[in-house]
């Protein structure tokens, strides 16, 4: 680890999932940004999605303003690339998945790479370490 490189676990850590096959990361601090629709505020969270919309990946948003009674509101922003992708979850309604996922970890590592974060060991379930160059080849492949 290069001494200018901040270890992954600082900025992400992995959430435990029934399906194995594709591991969920979440990004430390952003809960308190997300009471309401996301507009910024938090560093790393703007960083990965400033790499999402320079990479031009694929973006889903899904919306629900509740009624106008309670004024409750839910979003849910998907950027779609490598073997998963980010998930932003956010909103005012009392009983609702609130956070900011990172789905994959070929989509982790590549997080981790653009960020200049250290690169983790081997973790639990992944079959193999890309390469930087090989997953450069496949975000190139993926951008819009």
């Amino acid at each position: 680890m290069e001494s200018n490189e901040k270890k992954w676990s600082e900025g992400f850590r992995r959430i435990s999932t029934l399906d194995e096959t594709k591991p969920r990361f979440s990004v430390r601090g952003a809960m308190s940004h997300l009471y309401d629709a996301y507009t910024g505020g938090h560093e790393t969270l703007d960083q990965i999605i400033r790499l999402c919309e320079k990479e031009h990946f694929a973006k889903s948003e899904e919306r629900d303003l509740g009624s106008p009674m309670n004024d409750a509101s839910a979003y849910k922003d998907h950027y779609d690339f490598l073997d998963g992708g980010l998930s932003i979850y956010s909103g005012n309604y009392f009983f609702q998945e609130r956070g900011v996922y990172i789905r994959g970890f070929v989509a982790l590592r590549w997080i981790l790479y653009e960020l200049g974060y250290a690169q983790p060991r081997k973790l639990k379930g992944e079959e193999r370490v890309l390469s930087r160059e090989q997953m450069e080849e496949l975000v190139a492949g993926q951008s819009g």
